[in-house]
């Protein structure tokens, strides 16, 4: 009777960590769909990207035209 007590111990420890795991994958799961899955990097490569542009406007080797073009698609990305 003991035997049978302990195998459903051991049973019940195991379904409550995949029942933590599920949960952390589904939140991490969730958390990308809600975010649509954007990451930092894009970000990053776009703020660099803006800071090169409004270097090139300044220094006048693009007109104020070709820097707002220009942009506009950096920033649609």
């Amino acid at each position: 009777m003991m035997r049978y007590g302990y195998n459903m111990m051991y049973w019940g420890g195991f379904f409550w960590f995949i029942l933590i795991v599920l949960i952390i994958v589904l939140t991490i799961v969730t958390y990308k769909v809600i975010s649509g899955g954007k990451t930092n990097h894009n970000r990053t490569f776009n703020d660099n990207a803006i800071e090169i542009l409004k270097q090139r406007f300044a220094k006048g080797e693009i007109d104020e035209e070709q820097y707002k073009r220009m942009r506009d698609t950096i920033e649609s990305k």
